[in-house]
């Protein structure tokens, strides 16, 4: 039997005991709610615990009388649930459930309880089997929380945990799907072009989990529900997936009918965020993003079908490439602030790679190029940021304008303004 539950052959059996418990206690304190016939409902002053008795037969008048004795202090009374037209006179409460609402009626309030979801219930008793169950088994994962992103309002310096959050990002993982340029699914034995990859990687991207229609609408966007492959892309996908070490499946769902992945299955994107949330400021956090931005190998989603991923363009790639830039250009900062001019630009070039085009981190360049006294570095990259806008018949704005000015770099320039 489960912890804290006692079965009992019959109701005058499990009363006997309870008399000797509140004998042996002088005073019952722990209040039994009757259910006649079964639901019940209970409402205890100040968090006491609570004990329930569930009963699949009505409670006799002789019963109830017995069970209002145990609990007839100043402080608790009995909750009797009752069907529309009947009535117990020892009941302090009384909640009357009809077929969709329950009344209580000493509150004046009627309710209306949610039902239990397609296969709750199910999911319940599975639950009290595996409860029952003596033999040992693996515990079920958590649903992956995604990192959350650090934000100004954090306390500057709180490095509380970080040293374990930044190795465990640091650990290349068995299985990792790989966004932060050209898409891969390492570990995984599944064609990055197929509807298999698109299914894991949207689930990867979205840790609250989906279900089955938000699957199909995405997958299979502009076809109603229904008219989509999704039994056998779940397939597929669960197929190349396997199962974790733990013994449970990759792509599982839950009782509500979401599927996730495991935990197990790692993002790039997500270990990239873990690091740069947990870097300390200054120049002593500057190898824990070096480490992140050594995460990225392009612009995100590079190489995916636009048909097929276009759910990405909305919000995923951008705030990618966003966040990449902000990192790099922090990076940067930081080195040229303590002399490191090279380590500058290696970090504007790796955020280039996320967003070819971002003047901020050719700024950078320009100016640690300067700062290094590397006069052809320096225009070579004013040089190759124009090449980089031509195409989109842009200029570079104001203030690129105006700081390649002052040092000298540009078009129709050559060297450092004189001195």
């Amino acid at each position: 039997m489960l912890d804290r539950v006692q079965e009992a052959g019959d109701l005058g059996e499990l009363l006997g005991d309870l008399h000797r418990q509140a004998d042996q206690a002088g005073a019952w304190e722990e209040p039994v709610v009757p259910v006649a016939p079964l639901p019940s409902g209970a409402a205890l002053p100040g968090g006491q615990p609570l004990a329930m008795l569930l009963s699949a037969l009505p409670a006799g008048p002789d019963e109830l009388a017995a069970l209002a004795a145990l609990t007839r202090t100043g402080a608790y009374a009995v909750v009797a649930a009752s069907a529309p037209g009947t009535s117990w006179q020892g009941a302090g409460w009384t909640v009357a459930v009809t077929g969709d609402s329950v009344d209580v009626h000493t509150l004046g309030l009627r309710l209306r309880p949610p039902r239990t979801p397609g296969g709750g219930a199910g999911a319940v008793g599975g639950l009290l089997r595996v409860a029952a169950d003596a033999e040992p088994r693996p515990a079920q994962p958590d649903t992956y929380q995604e990192t959350r992103a650090w934000h100004p309002g954090e306390a500057a310096g709180d490095t509380s945990g970080a040293q374990g959050h930044i190795g465990q990002a640091l650990k290349a993982p068995a299985v990792e799907l790989r966004v932060l340029g050209p898409m891969e699914l390492w570990g995984v034995a599944l064609d990055e072009r197929g509807k298999a990859a698109e299914l894991i990687v949207f689930l990867a991207l979205r840790p609250e989990g989906a279900d089955e229609v938000q699957l199909e609408t995405t997958l299979w966007p502009g076809r109603a529900p229904g008219q989509g492959d999704l039994p056998a892309t779940l397939a597929a996908a669960r197929e190349a997936v396997g199962v974790a070490p733990d013994g449970y499946p990759c792509l599982l769902s839950d009782d509500q009918g979401r599927w996730h992945l495991h935990p197990g299955i790692r993002l790039d994107w997500s270990r990239f965020k873990t690091l740069a949330a947990y870097a300390q400021p200054g120049i002593e956090g500057a190898p824990v993003l070096r480490a992140a931005l050594d995460l990225v190998r392009g612009q995100p989603f590079d190489g995916a079908e636009p048909r097929s991923y276009g759910w990405v363009e909305v919000h995923h790639r951008p705030m990618m490439e966003a966040f990449v830039v902000d990192v790099a250009e922090d990076l940067a900062r930081r080195c040229l602030r303590y002399g490191d001019a090279g380590a500058a630009a290696w970090a504007a070039r790796r955020g280039l790679l996320a967003s070819p085009t971002d003047e901020r981190l050719y700024r950078i360049l320009v100016q640690a190029a300067d700062a290094a006294g590397e006069t052809a570095a320096a225009e070579a990259a004013a040089e190759e940021l124009g090449q980089r806008l031509r195409p989109f018949d842009l200029e570079p704005d104001d203030q690129t304008r105006d700081l390649f000015r002052r040092l000298g770099y540009g078009p129709g320039q050559v060297g450092p303004a004189p001195t």
